[in-house]
């Protein structure tokens, strides 16, 4: 398993001894490999090895191209955020956004509904009712959470978004172009 891979899951966990989780890896069918995490709250996180790969590779030019900078642990959790987010359909609260919130009862679920937000404002911008009620309540759900990195990412949420979008914003227009 790609040492990147192993770095940006154990960003990706609400826990502080997040390498002592154990960390799975298999070969797809088309040969790529999925690593996976899963911790004692019972989430699983996975990422494609590839997807952390590009994400890595367009987060560094979008902040090339951008000026946009961000201490390394949130620029790194912002392409972990992309590369497990990118797959899955199944992202938005069973509930309403202000129920989720209402509804925290951990960390993990505070992360979950953190980085809905963060993942909606940032590659959905136009979604919803505004960006500013799914940001306030991103960045609520990521302050609930008693560990520096999450309050960094609330304190820079504003930023994160701003990252994440003009990322996936730049790959749409060069894809547009081919």
């Amino acid at each position: 398993m790609p040492l990147l891979t192993k770095i940006y899951l154990s960003l990706f966990t609400t826990e502080t001894k997040a390498l002592e989780h154990p960390l799975n890896t298999d070969q797809q069918k088309d040969g790529s490999y999925l690593t996976c995490m899963e911790h004692s709250d019972h989430a699983k996180y996975c990422m494609q090895d590839a997807y952390v790969q590009v994400f890595a590779d367009c987060v560094r030019n979008t902040r090339l191209q951008t000026g946009i900078e961000l201490p390394e642990h949130i620029e790194h959790y912002a392409v972990a955020l992309l590369a497990v987010h990118v797959d899955r359909a199944d992202f938005l609260p069973k509930t309403t956004f202000a129920q989720a919130l209402y509804n925290i009862s951990n960390a993990r679920t505070a992360k979950e509904l953190g980085d809905t937000c963060l993942f909606v404002t940032g590659v959905f911008p136009e979604y919803g009712v505004n960006r500013r009620y799914y940001t306030d309540i991103g960045r609520t759900a990521y302050s609930s959470i008693e560990l520096e990195l999450f309050r960094d990412i609330a304190h820079s949420f504003d930023v994160v978004q701003t990252l994440i979008n003009c990322t996936v914003s730049s790959q749409v227009q060069q894809l547009g172009t081919l």
